[in-house]
């Protein structure tokens, strides 16, 4: 029962964002480059974005100009996604239904984040890539967003664990605030 409250609350905290102007509205370039660099145009291939939010077209429209498919997931009633619900709640998907699962920082939300499950959900050989705020990230913009875990490398490294191959980067931008920092994570199946 207290877990359910949780996720009606954190829904509310994800819908008030996601209406209001603080989630990007252009696909993340590092996203963009990873894509280009790892499926050939018009290639059959099906994505999962996790934690679409409202600006899912964005991702939508970059993945369906190269001619692939995408499952957007979201908890917010308002999000675009073609699923409203909680990722941990998630059961309906096959083992190997997808060649690519996005999480965007969407996971540092969520507590206890279901990487094993989501493993299971990707190919043999299927990629997950994957941005999340590092300890490093001024916190300033995270005020308001409940939960969120701002990690360390040796987080990063047990929390990504269950991947057979794992490849982890940095990437930075300044704010007003000061400095964004975020892991930029590319695991494979």
């Amino acid at each position: 029962m207290v877990r359910l409250q949780v996720f009606r609350l954190h829904e509310m905290i994800w819908d008030g964002i996601i209406t209001s102007t603080r989630q990007a509205t252009e696909p993340e370039t590092i996203f963009v480059r990873f894509v280009d660099r790892n499926y050939p145009i018009g290639s059959k291939v099906h994505f999962l974005d996790i934690g679409s939010g409202r600006n899912a077209n964005h991702t939508v429209w970059l993945i369906h100009k190269r001619g692939f498919n995408v499952t957007a997931i979201d908890s917010a009633p308002s999000a675009l996604a073609h699923i409203h619900q909680d990722i941990c709640s998630v059961d309906s998907f096959a083992p190997d239904s997808f060649d690519c699962c996005i999480d965007i920082n969407t996971l540092c939300h969520v507590e206890d984040p279901p990487i094993e499950k989501i493993k299971t959900w990707l190919k043999p050989g299927g990629k997950f890539f994957s941005m999340a705020p590092t300890n490093e990230t001024v916190r300033g913009h995270l005020e308001g967003k409940g939960y969120c875990r701002c990690a360390t490398s040796e987080q990063i490294l047990k929390l990504y664990e269950p991947f057979d191959h794992l490849e982890i980067g940095l990437s930075s931008y300044p704010t007003k605030a000061g400095q964004i920092y975020s892991w930029v994570i590319e695991a494979t199946k």
